[in-house]
């Protein structure tokens, strides 16, 4: 019998692991703040703030397909 389930969650213990926590904090905050200013004070400047958010996030998501 396979001593692995498909059902098990994957172990993701990679070298770049708690970086890319902390990038998944950094990056909910600042999108919830961007939308917080895009609503309440400005469209342009929300817009920027989640769009850096993104590119945090597409960072995080390169690391972890790169396995590193």
């Amino acid at each position: 019998m396979n001593k692995y389930n498909n059902l098990e969650p994957f172990k993701d213990e990679g070298k770049t692991y708690r970086l890319r926590q902390w990038m998944n904090v950094v990056f909910i905050l600042s999108a919830l703040v961007g939308m917080g200013v895009y609503f309440w004070v400005s469209q342009t400047t929300g817009l920027y703030i989640v769009g850096a958010a993104c590119v945090l996030k597409f960072i995080e998501l390169t690391l972890r397909m790169m396995k590193l």
